[in-house]
């Protein structure tokens, strides 16, 4: 899967992607710095292929939404303290799923 997206989304997904999957490996297609330079734009457009399989990619997702399950579900619908650990884990990787869910080819 192919996905257009800013340099420092890049790198976010670099970084985290593998502490979750460190099986789904993530290229740099292309990045073109220069649009940043000449100020056409705030952050670097690039383009990233992720490797994995429909599966992977399907089970990823409910993965991400699972994060967002757990960290909201407080008892008696309170919103989720800022030290709760599943909370921390949403925050940490939750919004991968933004940039997942309408990328499918």
């Amino acid at each position: 899967m192919k996905l257009e997206m800013p340099k420092s989304i890049y790198l976010r997904f670099f970084e985290l992607l593998p502490e979750l999957h460190p099986e789904i490996k993530i290229h740099l297609i292309s990045c073109d710095e220069m649009l940043q330079e000449l100020g056409f734009c705030d952050d670097a457009p690039c383009v990233v292929k992720f490797d994995f399989t429909n599966t992977d990619y399907e089970e990823l997702l409910d993965e991400l939404m699972q994060l967002e399950i757990n960290a909201y579900n407080t008892h008696n619908g309170e919103n989720p303290k800022p030290s709760d650990p599943d909370y921390q884990k949403y925050l940490r990787y939750g919004w991968m799923w933004d940039w997942l869910y309408n990328a499918k080819e």
